[in-house]
């Protein structure tokens, strides 16, 4: 029996546009329809292609041609086409933050679980080639047990728009933490997070933030493993950085920072009498696994992201065309966005501990 095939609409065509070209190459969806208010990034892609165009979000929901929206909307714009979409009983993948307050959250949670339509984050670093070789690492024993955890999130977002004027560096916190929790299969319990710096007083009234950057402490829920992450919007002088590192007791995988081009494993000689050990340090060069993905979507396979586009989209339309779960469902994106609200309210309170839902 022949599979069906579905139709998509991706929303918003900044960073959608190249998901718009990945989902019209995928063997399982049979039409892809665009949507953005400005003309400019319609007229960038060939109406040959993409002949199902939209402007406005309404004239999607209202088609009745899609079986499931993409939503890559600015970061602050996810709740509500997320809830309204799944209302109207399509099928979400929505990118990161699924929201920035816990009741927000709970929100697009609700809304999901009584449509009973599927809802996929679309968190790139879980799906980079970094992360693929990691999990292997870690399923094969080469780390060991793992003692501790590092995620950090660093990019300068001057005259990105007033969406990010300002805002919390904690609330757009998933690149940092989801390959933490994903390796595990854990959540976060407690954080402890301070605000550091001073944010430019021009910068301050849309989100009452005085902080450019927010670094955190956080427990591994029922675990003796704890994580720090740092995150920095405005104001400070990094190169992007959006890395993760893992150490383990056997051995501990580090993330270069973007400039050296270069990612390291680390491993200790074997225990003797002698003072101290040996560290070797491996150079790693990327192995981007595209035999994950049909044939058809492995010319995307080593674009943006650690190459994680396509394999996010392949996962999404999968899991509605095998009527299952998405590795990033609902409930996985609120215990993945909490962390990083709590933070920023642990941030505002001086450093005060502050238990994180646990969203089942």
């Amino acid at each position: 029996m022949t599979e069906r095939k579905i139709n998509i609409a991706v929303i918003g065509l900044g960073f959608g546009a190249s998901f718009a070209e990945i989902y019209q190459h995928h063997p399982d969806v049979s039409e892809v329809g665009i949507c953005d208010s400005n003309p400019e990034r319609l007229a960038a892609l060939s109406e040959a292609d993409f002949p199902k165009r939209h402007t406005s979000f309404e004239s999607v929901l209202q088609s009745g041609e899609y079986d499931a929206v993409h939503v890559c909307l600015p970061a602050t714009m996810h709740v509500e086409p997320s809830i309204q979409a799944l209302r109207a009983g399509m099928h979400v993948a929505c990118a990161v933050p699924m929201a920035m307050a816990l009741d927000d959250l709970r929100g697009v949670l609700k809304a999901q679980k009584d449509s009973g339509r599927n809802y996929m984050m679309m968190e790139t670093v879980v799906y980079s080639w970094e992360f693929f070789l990691v999990k292997e690492w870690y399923r094969k024993g080469t780390l060991g047990n793992i003692q501790f955890m590092r995620g950090a999130h660093y990019h300068d977002l001057e005259n990105f728009g007033p969406v990010w004027e300002g805002q919390p560096p904690m609330w757009y916190m998933t690149h940092a933490v989801s390959p933490l929790l994903k390796l595990l299969g854990a959540t976060m319990s407690h954080v402890a997070c301070l605000g550091s710096g001073r944010m430019r007083e021009d910068l301050r009234s849309a989100y009452n933030n005085p902080y450019p950057v927010e670094t955190a402490i956080f427990r591994v829920r029922d675990s003796d493993v704890a994580a720090e992450i740092t995150c920095t919007r405005r104001e400070t002088a990094c190169q992007y950085k959006e890395t993760f590192d893992i150490y383990g007791d056997r051995a501990t995988f580090l993330w270069s920072q973007f400039y050296l081009g270069k990612h390291f494993l680390m491993t200790l000689d074997p225990v003797t009498e002698k003072m101290g050990r040996e560290c070797r340090i491996e150079t790693i060069e990327p192995q981007y696994p595209l035999d994950r993905l049909p044939p058809s979507l492995r010319p995307f396979g080593k674009g943006h992201h650690g190459g994680s586009h396509p394999h996010l989209a392949h996962e999404f339309v999968r899991s509605i065309i095998e009527q299952r779960k998405p590795a990033i469902d609902a409930t996985t994106a609120a215990n993945w966005c909490a962390p990083g609200i709590c933070a920023h309210q642990s941030a505002m309170d001086g450093g005060q501990l502050v238990e994180i839902p646990f969203f089942e």
